[in-house]
Parts: C-alpha cells; sequence; structure tokens
C-alpha cells in the first residue's frame, strides 16, 4: 500500500506579510495559486488533516496529492546519508 503527503495550497491569489520595514510598514509578498501551503509545510498523512487546514486559513484553497512517499528506517535513513557523504567525498577528490 502506498503512502501520500496532502497539502492545502492557495487557490487565488494571496499577499502574506514577511516582516516590517524599520518605519513599521509590513512587507508583504504575492503569491500565485499554488504558491503557498496552509498548515504544516510538509504535508499531512490525511486528506482530511490537509483539508482542516486549508479551511482554518480562511482563504480559498485546494488539496494536493504527492507521489507515493517512502518513509525509511533508521537504519535505512543512516546508509543513505553514508552514500550521501561518500558521494560528496568522491566530488571533492582531487586527482593528480
Amino acid at each position: 500500500m502506498s503512502t501520500y503527503l496532502y497539502r492545502a495550497v492557495n487557490a487565488e491569489p494571496i499577499n502574506v506579510i514577511e516582516g516590517w520595514d524599520d518605519d513599521g510598514t509590513p512587507y508583504t509578498i504575492r503569491y500565485e495559486p499554488g504558491e503557498w501551503t496552509f498548515g504544516r509545510q510538509t504535508g499531512y498523512l490525511s486528506r482530511s488533516g490537509a483539508s482542516s487546514a486549508g479551511r482554518r486559513s480562511g482563504h480559498l484553497f485546494t488539496v494536493l496529492r504527492s507521489e507515493p512517499v517512502v518513509f525509511l528506517t533508521r537504519a535505512e535513513k543512516i546508509q543513505k546519508q553514508i552514500n550521501e557523504l561518500h558521494a560528496q567525498l568522491a566530488a571533492l577528490a582531487v586527482t593528480p
């Protein structure tokens, strides 16, 4: 059985306050439809969790389903990190 992650994303353009200028003016960024995720940025294991996050946002939203996700065991995660480090070291290796 495959596992999927679900995300609630904006279905309309929205402006998000990212910070404040020195004079107290809000610094906003405009996000087009599909560019902003409501709730957990990593997604939810259930469609209903993502829908709930979208409803809480107060904006129009749609729920997107990810490609199938594979969760690694601790040993698999460590092996993956070892393989990535070996690849990085090989890329840095200087050959005379």
